[in-house]
């Protein structure tokens, strides 16, 4: 028997999005999550997303998140470097994850914004050559709900002046970089851009994941996209 059917044996993979067998990540399934960056801004920062949301994608925020899969949280940054290298933010940098809420960070036992954006800081650095940082300077100040059944009005309004940020030395950092694995509404970036420029700091871009397509304004496609 190969070594490749006993290792099946004893440690079985399957696609991480339809089962299927043999793949972390069957070619269908790789298809439909390669990187289509997409572009727009929130509150005039400019927003690059590695792709669209959809089915596919919302399951492998889902591992990632509440699994800890570190196959998903992979896919996650390779889209974030997508993103990224579409932007025109010259490093060194530093990204700065969207928090979570307490009570799922107790309950999760990690930081999942933080995970990617320490992920992607390792890959743009091995791969590109860019230095960069990550600094958990954001963080939530009261009790919030989960966003993920909320509508619009109701997001805003759960999340208004919920976050705050600590105070940078000017010459502590270079460009700062807001990480988030998936934009819905804008809600919660805004809140985070809120929340930074209160302490005198000044995003020079935002980057996530995927992106939902509504709520945070007309998305475009520069001419920089396909070059």
């Amino acid at each position: 028997m190969k070594i490749n059917s006993v290792m099946q044996l004893l440690f079985p993979i399957d696609c991480l999005i339809c089962d299927f067998p043999a793949v972390e990540i069957c070619e269908r399934c790789a298809f439909a999550l390669f990187p289509v960056p997409s572009f727009r801004t929130i509150d005039e920062i400019p927003h690059w997303a590695g792709a669209y949301y959809g089915d596919h994608l919302a399951k492998i925020i889902l591992l990632a998140k509440e699994e800890n899969n570190r196959a998903a949280r992979n896919i996650l940054v390779s889209n974030l470097v997508a993103a990224f290298m579409q932007s025109d933010v010259i490093g060194p940098l530093t990204f700065v994850p969207l928090p979570s809420r307490k009570e799922a960070n107790r309950r999760r036992g990690y930081l999942h914004a933080q995970l990617i954006a320490q992920g992607l800081s390792l890959e743009l650095k091995k791969d590109f050559g860019i230095s960069s940082k990550v600094l958990q300077i954001l963080r939530v100040n009261r009790r919030i709900q989960d966003q993920s059944n909320l509508g619009r009005n109701e997001r805003i309004i759960n999340l208004d002046g919920a976050y705050e940020s600590t105070k940078l030395p000017r010459d502590d950092h270079g460009p700062l970089v807001l990480v988030d694995d998936l934009v819905t509404t804008g809600t919660t970036v805004r809140e985070a851009l809120r929340a930074l420029r209160y302490a005198g700091l000044r995003p020079a871009l935002v980057i996530s994941a995927g992106v939902s397509g509504r709520g945070t304004g007309t998305p475009r496609l520069p001419n920089k996209i396909g070059q």
